[in-house]
């Protein structure tokens, strides 16, 4: 992974906040001058670094997750649609603990499995891990889907 935008955007300071399914290791989410991107270090498709680039993030309450539908079929009006009709004690512009997010940059979409962990659990857990060894990411595993 040698690609600048990858390199400024994964670092410690850029980590945002991070979400956490029962038993697996967490996902960090990063933001830096409106870019954004995620380390997904345990998933069901293996270990990942996305690059969001240009994306907008909705946190829903695990509620309101049900009445976002996560079908691949689904278009991406009828999902906003979903998240504009829905309680507004369900959404916020701002991670919540115990929540989950979407991401979107229009065209692909993203939706948590975990839930958002506590600010000091999400930077005790980044504290730990190793971002220099980013860099020795395989390719493989770095998935840009900025397309503005």
């Amino acid at each position: 992974m040698n690609d600048q935008r990858f390199l400024t955007l994964f670092t410690f300071n850029n980590v945002a906040f991070s979400t956490k399914r029962p038993n697996s290791s967490s996902t960090l989410y990063f933001e830096n001058q409106g870019i954004v991107g995620r380390w997904r270090r345990e998933h069901r498709d293996g270990e990942s670094i996305v690059y969001g680039g240009h994306a907008t993030r909705i946190f829903v309450s695990a509620d309101g997750m049900g009445l976002v539908e996560t079908d691949v079929d689904v278009t991406n009006n009828q999902r906003q649609q979903a998240l504009r009709a829905m309680d507004p004690g369900r959404i916020s512009a701002e991670p919540v603990l115990g929540w989950h997010v979407w991401e979107t940059n229009g065209a692909y979409w993203h939706g948590s499995g975990g839930s958002v962990q506590s600010y000091q659990e999400t930077r005790r857990e980044a504290g730990e891990l190793d971002f220099a060894a980013l860099r020795n990411t395989p390719d493989a595993q770095v998935v840009d889907w900025d397309w503005w």
